[in-house]
């Protein structure tokens, strides 16, 4: 299934891929000798006109063959109108952008399907994702260990930390529990030890809190139209700090007080800029499954800060222009992560991988069902078209970049030069393909 779902995904981005070069050529009467997907030997072809369509071995990539693609290659007097190289710089740099921008469209298309069924789609916002502390709560076990405003959580005992999830998740599953964190403050690495307290979040369940998860705060981000809140004047932005005589410093803390008090009216103090508003308001009783049997909780409408954007769409006209917004952000995040991998506050290895992870994440998204499934093909064919376009030469981009210097210079440069570049981007490209295929056979085949 693994293997059958990944060929299907990865055929699919490479055939839309070349599709658009294809597509291109013949519409700038370019001749196309060969329309490939994979590389290597051959393992069926046929020849329609004077296209050659074939399937070959390795199915990690794809090409189309144009007349006069290569430099110094010799064409008779009746070919030289049909060659690559003989169309205007504006044809050439067309013909190579449509394979990166048929990727995009297509990752535009699942997305707006998607939308117009009401289906949401969440975007992670980079920079909230990072394990990076962005508050600690006066007086909470954090605040009494040491950590600060603007600490990197490298570690948790023995446990690698690459994202602020990770973080809420281990201290939320350690109540009363020590807990060593390395933390990284400019160029100091520190270990501090905090013990999260134990905080009830209603129906007797406990979970740890340190005062230090930044989307834990007690900030209310969105209040849901016509609920409780709402109508009790509660709005986006209110800052929670107190209900009833609690003091209210985080999220779970709010949560565990309202939660235990379905149909109550209750007190709520809260902070909007430097106005403090009191009002109150009555929980809805929520009927639950809880341990086998039925509970009550109570729910005002209102939810945090997330470390995602949430796109949905009311209509299919609507869902039209968020394909377009969730396509955008989300070729901002590829980009941004570029960002983060070469600065080195995300770590290459722990989160770069290859051929071997788009394998296995594509089984298991298939596994999950066909949503799950389409939308990882979305993420990977924007991708696709996304570093598709970096100026590294062998790339489209980087045939982009020699085409954006033949302007400047206002002649293409030297033969000698652009097959000298061309060596280097191979090497550079094979260089990251070994990297991103060793962290993946160390991810997935050598246990830790």
């Amino acid at each position: 299934m693994t293997i059958i779902s990944a060929i299907i995904l990865l055929g699919i981005l490479i055939f839309i891929h070349e599709l658009g070069h294809f597509i291109f050529a013949k519409l700038m009467k370019v001749k196309v000798l060969k329309f490939a997907l994979g590389f290597g030997p051959k393992l069926i072809g046929k020849k329609l006109g004077e296209t050659e369509y074939l399937i070959a071995a390795l199915p990690l990539g794809g090409y189309v063959k144009m007349l006069g693609e290569e430099p110094g290659e010799e064409l008779s007097e009746d070919d030289k109108d049909r060659s690559f190289q003989n169309q205007s710089l504006p044809k050439r740099a067309i013909i190579v952008f449509a394979g990166a921008f048929f990727n995009v469209v297509l990752a535009y298309v699942i997305y707006t399907s998607v939308l117009a069924f009401q289906i949401p789609i969440q975007i992670p916002v980079i920079k909230k994702v990072l394990p990076v502390i962005s508050e600690v709560v006066p007086g909470s076990p954090a605040d009494v260990a040491g950590v600060l405003s603007g600490d990197k959580v490298i570690k948790i005992d023995d446990k690698k930390i690459q994202f602020r999830a990770q973080i809420e998740e281990i201290v939320a599953e350690s109540p009363g529990i020590p807990l060593q964190f390395a933390i990284e403050r400019g160029e100091e690495l520190l270990e501090l030890v905090v013990t999260p307290l134990e905080i009830n979040i209603g129906l007797n369940q406990k979970i740890g809190q340190a005062g230090i998860e930044a989307n834990n705060s007690n900030i209310i981000d969105v209040v849901t139209a016509d609920s409780i809140a709402y109508n009790a004047g509660l709005r986006n932005g209110d800052r929670i700090i107190k209900i009833d005589d609690i003091d209210i410093n985080t999220w779970n803390e709010m949560v565990g007080v309202i939660r235990d008090n379905p149909g109550v009216n209750i007190d709520i103090t809260v902070k909007r800029g430097e106005d403090v508003i009191n009002t109150e308001a009555i929980p809805e009783a929520v009927e639950v499954e809880f341990k086998g049997g039925k509970s009550f909780i109570g729910m005002l409408g209102i939810r945090k800060k997330s470390e995602h954007i949430i796109v949905k769409s009311d209509s299919i006209t609507g869902a039209l222009y968020d394909g377009l917004f969730v396509t955008y952000k989300y070729g901002l995040v590829i980009y941004e992560s570029i960002g983060l991998l070469f600065s080195g506050e995300v770590s290459f290895k722990d989160n770069a991988g290859g051929p071997i992870t788009i394998v296995m994440e594509s089984g298991r998204m298939a596994s999950l069902g066909v949503l799950p499934y389409l939308l990882f093909m979305a993420l990977i064919s924007v991708n696709l078209g996304v570093l598709n376009l970096l100026p590294v030469p062998v790339l489209d981009g980087g045939h982009l970049m020699f085409m954006i210097i033949e302007r400047i210079k206002g002649r293409p440069l030297s033969e000698r030069t652009m097959v000298i570049a061309t060596k280097i981007g191979l090497a550079l490209l094979l260089a990251l393909m070994l990297a991103v295929t060793y962290n993946d056979i160390v991810r997935y085949f050598i246990p830790r």
